[in-house]
């Protein structure tokens, strides 16, 4: 009985952790395909390159997003969080439609308002799954979302504009607009995603809204490690999303501009890796051990770059 049980919680695990990454991965469809571009044709602005504009538009609507979400998030109740998903997602949509349809410099304040609405949903997502024992596998397959979906809408992108002559300018409408669906079936199963078992609440502590004050009370406890934790994920972001951003140029430059597949392929061994690393975690029972092998890691990978 207790195998049946065992067997049946590692397969929920699996199942949960798969429409996780899938979700998250329909997320980025609205939020990378215009990196694809290159932008050789349009002038500069104030001295600085168009996509290098375009990108610092996005990055700035999306910061402005983590911000709210802090409001947003820890106020977040368990209901109507699928139809914010798909809401968050339309709004980030339409600029993308009206970004063709306005005249540069002035369209790239579209990527501004699509950027905006995006930076909650990685908060959206996760609530489904906190709680559980195995919340910490399933925050690496969405970790592993970041490596693998911007490679592949980027991959979408490029065989639509190979496939079917689609300008630069309306690759990420399109784009965004072939996971419209998934995303909504996606969605409709995070909703019937099982509530944590009894023992799985015992175990882990459940996060409960936060209002304005408690949110001042829990930030004044941990304003260290919280500052300290925001700058590194604004530096980590710094490194990803500039090799990120600017994949087209370096594929170009080596001689694999028009190879679709190349943003996919050469992101899934270290897709494979990272999730090997990070789920391998799980094993360490100690939580305070995991806690400083995970910034040991980050360390790591600082040295790297």
């Amino acid at each position: 009985m207790n195998q049946n049980k065992k067997q049946h919680s590692v397969l929920l695990s699996i199942y949960i952790a798969a429409i996780c990454f899938l979700t998250y991965a329909c997320v980025y469809a609205f939020r990378k395909p215009f990196t694809i571009g290159l932008y050789l044709n349009e002038p500069k602005i104030f001295g600085v390159d168009y996509k290098n504009i375009l990108v610092i538009s996005q990055v700035i609507g999306y910061t402005i997003s983590k911000f709210c979400g802090i409001k947003y998030i820890s106020e977040l109740k368990h209901i109507g969080r699928g139809w914010a998903i798909l809401i968050l997602l339309i709004a980030s949509w339409i600029p993308l439609l009206l970004f063709p349809l306005i005249d540069s410099p002035w369209n790239v304040t579209m990527l501004f308002l699509n950027g905006l609405p995006l930076g909650v949903l990685w908060g959206l997502i996760f609530s489904f799954v906190e709680g559980r024992k195995s919340t910490d596998f399933i925050g690496a397959t969405m970790a592993v979302s970041f490596i693998v979906s911007s490679g592949f809408v980027k991959s979408v992108g490029k065989w639509l504009q190979m496939q079917y002559l689609i300008s630069e300018n309306w690759i990420p409408f399109y784009t965004g607009g072939i996971f419209i669906i998934p995303v909504i079936v996606l969605v409709y199963l995070l909703e019937k995603i099982p509530n944590p078992t009894y023992e799985e609440k015992i175990n882990k502590s459940v996060r409960v809204p936060l209002n304005s004050k408690e949110r001042k009370y829990f930030f004044t406890q941990f304003s260290f490690g919280l500052i300290s934790f925001i700058l590194i994920y604004m530096l980590l972001s710094l490194f990803r999303d500039i090799r990120d951003n600017f994949a087209a140029e370096l594929w170009n430059e080596l001689g694999y501009g028009n190879t679709a597949s190349i943003f996919t392929t050469t992101e899934i061994p270290i897709a494979i890796c990272v999730l090997i690393l990070i789920a391998s975690m799980i094993y360490i029972k100690n939580n305070k051990l995991a806690f400083f092998l995970a910034q040991t890691i980050i360390l790591c990978g600082f040295i790297i770059c």
